[in-house]
């Protein structure tokens, strides 16, 4: 135990972000309670504790229910969002800060980060091709999709192909390997060491609510990001959608080397 006010130790702790497009369910809620508890007892043992949790507003699905019930995408999630944070409250969940990812300043950054990313060489344009489960937002393989259906929740599934800006991993292997090799408790609680960032580029017409990267022929990403009047929707031409399919671990993998 930390006696020294002097000596804290800072300890961050996270629950998955709440995916907005229903209410939350027993799931969520059990995530958030078990956090909470991991928060409290590193507080009683002296530990200078943040904990995050938030909600995920990003997605088709969402897209789809906002359009049901008649509403835009950004007043569907604010009125999902709500009730989230509303049942942490209700719990009595110690959490110091809730997280959106429609906050300004959230959209900002991850702008900040793909620009970044994008200046250094590490982001190429290809293609992404499967079968695509709406209500899941995943994609499958043909063996995965066995009869058409989605081996998650078992809906029908679509053939889709998009352009998608891939995050080349590649050119960080050695060193992450190496880092690796010296630092043997770098992934002692890493379930796996596939790192998979995407970065979906989405028809409009599949994907309205996304946090935009617009591109065109005219138009440089770097300059269109740096922008102040950069529209934040899709481009006609190309935009990407911030689909992030990516852990907590390999997004540190991924920026501990920026």
């Amino acid at each position: 135990m930390v006696t020294d006010m002097s000596e804290k130790q800072k300890y961050y702790v996270t629950t998955a972000i709440a995916y907005a497009s229903k209410k939350p369910h027993f799931g969520n809620t059990y995530e958030a309670i078990m956090t909470d508890a991991m928060a409290r007892y590193k507080r009683e043992m002296g530990f200078d504790v943040f904990m995050c949790t938030g909600t995920d507003e990003h997605g088709q699905k969402i897209e789809d229910l906002a359009k049901d019930a008649g509403i835009t995408p950004k007043a569907y999630v604010d009125g999902v969002a709500g009730e989230i944070k509303e049942l942490w409250d209700k719990m009595n969940v110690s959490y110091d800060y809730f997280i959106r990812t429609t906050d300004d300043y959230h959209e900002a950054a991850v702008q900040k980060i793909f620009k970044k990313f994008y200046e250094q060489g590490d982001i190429y344009k290809g293609k992404y091709e499967g079968w695509y489960c709406t209500p899941c937002e995943s994609f499958f393989t043909e063996t995965q999709a066995e009869g058409g259906k989605c081996p998650d929740c078992g809906r029908e599934v679509q053939k889709a192909e998009e352009e998608a800006y891939f995050f080349k991993m590649s050119k960080y292997a050695d060193r992450l390997m190496a880092h690796i090799d010296a630092n043997p408790e770098f992934t002692s609680f890493a379930v796996s060491m596939n790192c998979s960032i995407i970065f979906s580029a989405s028809p409009r017409s599949r994907l309205i609510m996304s946090i935009g990267f617009p591109l065109s022929s005219r138009m440089n990403l770097a300059s269109a990001l740096s922008s102040s009047s950069t529209p934040r929707t899709f481009a006609r031409s190309a935009s990407i959608s911030y689909s992030l399919y990516i852990g907590a671990r390999d997004l540190y993998t991924a920026l501990y080397f920026l």
